[in-house]
């Protein structure tokens, strides 16, 4: 989302199910949050975009429902960036509505060699990575930032480990 508003996207909905997360999102710029754990997810981004539907969708869970979600979604002609990995490795999408939509399907493998921007980014102001932060740990206490990290996700938006 930080990335997307410091490009200038001017209308940005985040769509998670933990409430914490979500309370982040909309505490650092999004324009609205769909809790997708209480509220029907296409229905709702309907609402909220006119019934025009999405013009990009970045799908970072990996769940196969939330890629379906995203196809029924999605505006005619736009871009679903799949970017979470199903945990089987496969993934049961709807196509024909996809093909009916004339959808473009694009795939990153996560941090694909964008270091470089995003330190810039961070850097220059762009984004700030302060603002998603909730814990820091030092280097010494690394395996308990990353059992604290996976176990705790309700509380903990984003860790980092002092260098």
């Amino acid at each position: 989302m930080l990335s997307l508003k410091s490009c200038g996207v001017s209308k940005v909905y985040v769509i998670d199910v933990v409430k914490n997360r979500l309370n982040k999102a909309l505490e650092i710029g999004a324009t609205g949050v769909i809790d997708a754990s209480k509220e029907n997810v296409v229905e709702r981004t309907l609402e909220l975009t006119d019934g025009k539907g999405s013009d990009l969708t970045i799908e970072t869970s990996g769940m196969q429902i939330a890629m379906n979600q995203s196809i029924n979604f999605a505006k005619m002609g736009s871009t679903i960036v799949f970017v979470g990995y199903p945990e089987s490795g496969n993934a049961d999408i709807n196509i024909s509505i996809a093909l009916n939509k004339e959808l473009t399907f694009k795939t990153v493998f996560r941090y694909r060699h964008i270091y470089p921007l995003c330190i810039s980014a961070v850097q220059h102001g762009s984004i700030n990575i302060k603002s998603i932060v909730t814990n820091i740990f030092d280097f010494n206490d690394i395996q308990n930032a990353m059992d604290e990290s996976l176990k705790d996700k309700s509380n903990i938006v984003k860790s980092i480990i002092k260098i």
